[in-house]
């Protein structure tokens, strides 16, 4: 009898359902020059297609207005934060699971960090995962 017992919870720990993907960004932060671009790399693993996935992007505060926010194929021009309009944009492969943005003309406030947040809506199940990105700014002084 324990026999017949112990052969059923052996097969069943195997049944146990993994996360079906997370949110990957570079632990170290990513540095910019003010005026210039840089891009806030994010990915999911493992690296599936993310295209009919929502995306957002946003400030630890501002999760209410994002930088970026993809849904339905396509990037919501409402409610995105007005300070970042016509500055960023997704350059990832959605294809290949890169989520990244590219963020132009850095400006002294931009500094700080930003969530990726990558979500799956699938047969009424809904996934997510998130990870933050640390950006630093530099300012180049001209000696002269």
């Amino acid at each position: 009898m324990l026999m017949r017992w112990i052969w059923f919870i052996v097969p069943m720990s195997f049944c146990i359902e993994q996360d079906p993907f997370s949110v990957v960004v570079p632990r170290a932060p990513v540095y910019g020059l003010l005026g210039s671009s840089v891009t806030l790399p994010c990915s999911i693993s493992p690296p599936l297609n993310a295209v009919n996935f929502e995306v957002l992007w946003f400030r630890p505060q501002e999760a209410h207005t994002p930088i970026l926010f993809y849904q339905d194929l396509e990037i919501r021009k409402n409610p995105r934060n007005p300070q970042y309009q016509g500055r960023v944009s997704l350059i990832g492969g959605l294809d290949k699971g890169n989520v990244s943005v590219k963020l132009e003309n850095i400006r002294l406030e931009d500094k700080g960090e930003y969530i990726c947040r990558v979500e799956k809506t699938d047969e009424g199940e809904e996934w997510y995962d998130e990870a933050t990105v640390s950006l630093r700014s530099t300012v180049v002084l001209n000696a002269r």
